[in-house]
């Protein structure tokens, strides 16, 4: 009866190991993570390397939580977003209002929030920040990366 439940153990424990060993062969890739997916962001849609650009971002399209991803996704592109929330009224598509001192970073915002938004240049500056966006219902967010 002994040698029955040693021979039964060894069975199960080959089978065990075989399983393991299968199905850490056919296992699929690991997802990228967040600064993996950080690191292949496009770099002409990256904030400037010691530059600082401070954004507030304002949600305009009723759909809630976009201005939380607009942030997300510019705080991921290397942007400083000091303040995000609702525009005061609602908007039919997405704007990025620079700052003078920020005019050149425009094309980069542009890239950062995907293309297809529209960049307008203030006349008189806003105070604390150098861009005001405010994301309309045409903005669509990235897939969103896992954070732990």
């Amino acid at each position: 009866m002994r040698t029955l439940a040693w021979v039964g153990g060894a069975v199960v424990l080959v089978a065990l190991t075989f399983g393991l060993w299968l199905s850490a062969t056919n296992a699929p890739a690991a997802a990228p993570t967040v600064a993996q997916a950080i690191a292949a962001l496009d770099p002409a849609a990256r904030a400037p390397e010691n530059v600082r650009i401070r954004v507030k971002v304002l949600n305009g399209s009723g759909i809630s939580g976009l201005a939380r991803r607009g942030m997300q996704v510019l705080r991921d592109h290397g942007y400083d977003v000091v303040g995000y929330g609702n525009a005061d009224a609602p908007v039919d598509s997405t704007i990025v209002e620079l700052n003078p001192v920020a005019a050149e970073h425009g094309e980069r915002l542009r890239l950062a929030l995907g293309g297809g938004v529209r960049v307008t240049q203030r006349e008189t500056a806003l105070p604390y920040i150098d861009v005001l966006i405010t994301l309309g219902p045409d903005w669509q967010p990235p897939a969103q990366p896992f954070r732990p």
